[in-house]
């Protein structure tokens, strides 16, 4: 097998041009995790539609001073934004955030 120039890998290309990539073994721990009582939460919680917006910000880095200033909210209200999401998707870190918004189809996992 031909192995390409490190410049030319597709996940460096997608990242290069601002994108973010998850290499396919995260993307399949992440969607074929077995079913567990905290999976199950994750797909019954409700969103509102501002946590979705904020949901879809996180994994692209922002600040919560960046995200409020995206959105047009005030810093205090992204904070709250994102306790209630840590809450409801049943995570105790901000990382944890983007596993269920991957699964729910809320962030895109390539």
């Amino acid at each position: 097998m031909e192995q390409l120039p490190l410049w030319n890998c597709p996940s460096k290309r997608k990242v290069g041009a601002g994108h973010k990539y998850f290499g396919q073994f995260a993307v399949e721990a992440f969607l074929e995790s077995p079913p567990t009582k905290a999976n199950a939460k994750e797909e019954e919680a409700h969103l509102t539609n501002r946590e979705k917006d904020v949901l879809k910000l996180i994994p692209e880095e922002h600040t919560n001073q960046e995200v409020a200033d995206l959105l047009f909210i005030s810093l205090y209200t992204v904070e709250t934004h994102r306790k209630n999401l840590m809450s409801k998707l049943n995570v105790k870190k901000s990382a944890g955030i983007t596993r269920p918004a991957i699964r729910m189809g809320i962030v895109d996992a390539a």
